[in-house]
């Protein structure tokens, strides 16, 4: 689990940090971006790759130490799940979308972790897809799967 030192990194008034506890905030906004994915192609396989279960409970990822909190001025912006070397999920806050945050947080996920090499993204999911490209990563593979 994540400690009270873990690492924070700022770019201005944004700030990634690993996530130790999970907050009702969060945890809500972790619930739509469940919601939201489950209601997307490809979504159930991004759930089930981030969970062994269908516990489906924020606070595992939490215990694994792969969740981080995105805050600006203080207050919750969003989160990212980073398993080994992949961005498995990055979410902003509805509230307070296209102002650039997550390509700050990428940006910022990227200078904390050199070794972060992928990303995934669901089936048709130009925005994230955008997001990627504009960090200069390229799409390298697209996994088909019978259903």
């Amino acid at each position: 689990m994540g400690t009270s030192d873990s690492p924070t990194v700022a770019n201005d008034e944004l700030r990634i940090s690993r996530c130790d506890l999970v907050s009702n905030e969060l945890n809500e906004l972790f619930s739509e971006f469940v919601v939201a994915a489950l209601a997307h192609r490809g979504g159930t396989a991004l759930i089930d790759e981030l969970f062994d279960d269908n516990k489906r409970d924020l606070a595992v990822l939490v215990e694994r130490d792969c969740v981080w909190k995105i805050s600006r001025s203080e207050e919750l912006a969003g989160f990212a799940v980073v398993q080994g070397f992949t961005l498995m999920a990055l979410m902003v806050k509805p509230t307070v979308r296209r102002q650039g945050i997550a390509r700050a947080a990428l940006q910022l996920l990227l200078r904390e972790m050199p070794n972060l090499r992928d990303g995934l993204s669901l089936p048709g999911d130009r925005s994230t897809k955008s997001l990627y490209e504009s960090v200069g990563w390229k799409a390298r593979l697209l996994t088909m799967r019978a259903e």
